[in-house]
């Protein structure tokens, strides 16, 4: 087998690709001051046993935009089973306007006197984004609302089923630094017992996290928090 040295197959890749070869050297373009900034914003909603949520906040503080440690303790109740990630919403959003976005289904539920409603669970929000470039961080509006079913019930006297929809919603402002994970709020839930005829108390959880696009971000930063 002959062996050809790598200087001579790096100038045949030259000469056969002369364009790919060079835009696979060109420097990366560099960000002006002018560049648009902008952000990602990632909502999470995380179902938690009410118990959890309970005991952690009697032995932490809670501040809103420096929730790392309880989306860091939230991750590990669901990988113990003891909650769950419902939603995870991404909305890209330019500073100073404002985007909106729903990821939601269209069902048909059954209502009282044997009458249907038009129901749409998911989560749907409208955000708006100011981005400081000298502190990088960002003050948000945002709305989320979640609707989810909950349950069929029989109604009293009769024997028609009607279903349970529980909905979740809130408004709120907050300036995040970046990279950091914000709490939003809580919100009172219920989830059925296996056996169906009961159920137990959980807390829906509003998670925010902002990523400007003002300089490359590590994963190593990132997961450093986490």
């Amino acid at each position: 087998m002959a062996v050809i040295p790598l200087c001579i197959l790096t100038n045949a890749c030259k000469k056969a690709a002369p364009r790919e070869y060079a835009v696979f050297n060109a420097p990366a373009p560099e960000r002006t001051e002018k560049a648009t900034l902008s952000a990602t914003l990632i909502v999470e909603v995380i179902d938690v046993q009410n118990a959890r949520f309970e005991d952690w906040i009697t032995k932490n503080a809670l501040i809103p935009d420096a929730a790392t440690p309880l989306r860091k303790a939230a991750q590990a109740w669901v990988e113990e089973g003891d909650a769950t990630i419902r939603e995870t919403l991404t909305l890209s959003v330019n500073s100073g306007s404002s985007s909106q976005i729903q990821s939601q289904q269209l069902v048909i539920a059954a209502g009282g006197k044997g009458e249907f409603e038009a129901r749409k669970p998911g989560i749907s929000m409208e955000a708006s984004v100011t981005i400081d470039p000298d502190s990088r961080e960002c003050a948000v509006h945002l709305n989320p609302a979640t609707l989810n079913p909950d349950k069929s019930t029989v109604e009293s006297g009769s024997r028609e089923n009607r279903s349970v929809w529980s909905r979740a919603e809130l408004t709120t402002n907050i300036s995040l630094p970046e990279m950091a994970y914000g709490f939003l709020g809580r919100c009172a839930a219920e989830k059925p017992l296996p056996d169906q005829k009961n159920s137990e108390r959980w807390t829906s959880l509003f998670f925010l996290r902002a990523d400007t696009n003002l300089a490359p971000q590590s994963v190593t930063t990132l997961t450093s928090q986490l």
